[in-house]
């Protein structure tokens, strides 16, 4: 399968099958932002670990369950932004 030049968002990213499936879409060559809620440190090692691959995988710190969080993920001009300019951090929506 081949990502190239798409961009893709994925909730509960940071561990177990989120986790997999945000390291094989980056694989596959998206652009993944990945979204966790609590585990930052879990999500900060994803971002390392691809990053040091030359993958491109960005952390975003959200509760998906609360309608208005969910649709800040949704919406973030901020996050895309990111996202075109290759910047890799932890993004608080």
């Amino acid at each position: 399968m081949n990502l190239s030049g798409r961009i893709a968002l994925v909730t509960g990213g940071s561990r177990g099958i989120g986790k997999a499936i945000v390291r094989q879409l980056a694989v596959a060559g998206a652009k993944v932002a990945f979204v966790y809620q609590s585990s930052r440190e879990a999500a900060e090692k994803l971002v390392e670990e691809q990053a040091a691959e030359g993958l491109e995988v960005w952390a975003l710190q959200a509760d998906v369950s609360k309608k208005n969080e969910a649709d800040a993920v949704a919406t973030s001009r901020y996050s895309l932004c990111h996202l075109k300019t290759g910047s890799r951090s932890s993004i608080p929506i």
